[in-house]
């Protein structure tokens, strides 16, 4: 009994031992099973940072969005001659009263005008690097412009200093269209030829100059036009006049500069005050003449027939006179002042009123002098 009692005791002991173990080793591994958990949850607070950044980059992308592309540059895609609405055939040769017509690249014309109303400027076209404020820019389509340049007070100087003694010669014009300030100018890789006498208007200037000098030349030869009354007894021609031939001359070589300058300006140029007083001392030359003669009731006494032009020009009837010799000398020297203007500056001349002080007193003298000239014959 007492052996049983023992194996009972001992059996429940070994019970209890294995119940405490047991107990023992389910703790050890809830204890191993919650420390991961509870170690783990610090690297999701370590995370958290990256999160925040995100964010932060997300609402900092706005400020530094991707910049748009760079506008291509400004650039010309078409040039072009206009005559009359249309197209020349020569396409680059321009002539003034012509049009420039302008294409350029797509949208250029639109950031152009947004730049010129910025900056509160012109919009408009340059030749030569000079720009022409006077000439309007005409819109006729989406990228197209179109520029009629005149010759007038504005761009006299610019026309001027282009035809500056090559008024025979072609010019080459580059083209540019841009702001007055000259800050932005897009300039055209095609540049125009501008030549002088062009097209059916300037050859038809130029060839009724040429008329006129031969008509005129033929009258002086061949009529008592520039001489000292009518026809003498069968046929003959009288002396030539000096007055009247002075007054001949200026009034061909106003009417040639005219004809000249309008053929290539495509304008007719106001006539001066300088030029006026030339002609006018011409004329009041030869109507001084006229009357003295009248005066002298000397006509049909003096009417001698004509040996040469220069004969009858410079001599009295006897000798060559001081006078007439004075007054031919500074016709001649006025003649080149007068054409020098023209062929520089593209424009009649504007004479020192000195100079035309000096062909005042020749005239003068010439009429004083003719007076005892005719008092002579008539003895």
């Amino acid at each position: 009994m007492a052996a049983h009692a023992t194996i009972k005791l001992t059996t429940q002991t070994a019970l209890v031992a294995t119940c405490l173990l047991a107990s023992a080793c389910t703790a050890a591994r809830a204890d191993d099973e919650s420390a991961p958990a509870t170690t783990a949850a610090p690297p999701l607070a370590t995370a958290a940072p990256p999160l925040a950044t995100a964010a932060t980059a997300a609402t900092a992308a706005p400020a530094r969005s991707t910049p748009s592309p760079n506008p291509p540059p400004l650039s010309v895609s078409g040039l072009s001659v206009l005559a009359d609405g249309a197209a020349k055939k020569q396409s680059l040769n321009f002539q003034m009263g012509d049009a420039i017509h302008v294409k350029l690249a797509s949208g250029n014309l639109a950031r152009l005008q947004a730049l010129a109303a910025e900056r509160r400027t012109k919009l408009g076209l340059s030749l030569n690097g000079h720009f022409l404020a006077d000439v309007p820019a005409l819109v006729m389509g989406a990228d197209e412009l179109v520029f009629v340049p005149t010759r007038n007070d504005a761009s006299k100087a610019f026309w001027d200093e282009l035809w500056g003694g090559r008024l025979l010669t072609p010019q080459t014009l580059t083209v540019a269209i841009g702001l007055e300030d000259a800050s932005t100018f897009v300039t055209s890789e095609t540049n125009l030829l501008m030549e002088p006498l062009q097209g059916a208007k300037a050859f038809s200037l130029i060839a009724g100059g040429v008329l006129l000098l031969i008509l005129m030349i033929a009258l002086v030869v061949m009529t008592p036009l520039v001489r000292d009354g009518a026809r003498l007894p069968g046929g003959k021609l009288p002396t030539y006049s000096l007055a009247r031939t002075q007054m001949a001359f200026w009034f061909v070589n106003v009417v040639l500069a005219v004809l000249i300058i309008w053929a290539v300006t495509g304008s007719v140029p106001p006539i001066t005050p300088s030029v006026l007083g030339l002609m006018g001392i011409g004329a009041g030359t030869a109507l001084g003449a006229v009357l003295l003669d009248q005066s002298a009731n000397t006509r049909e006494k003096r009417a001698k027939e004509s040996v040469s032009f220069f004969k009858d020009v410079l001599t009295d009837g006897v000798t060559i006179g001081l006078h007439r010799f004075q007054m031919l000398v500074w016709t001649v020297v006025v003649f080149f002042v007068f054409w020098g203007a023209v062929w520089n500056r593209l424009a009649l001349p504007e004479f020192d009123n000195t100079l035309l002080a000096l062909m005042g007193i020749s005239a003068g003298a010439y009429l004083g002098f003719k007076f005892p000239e005719n008092m002579g014959r008539t003895k």
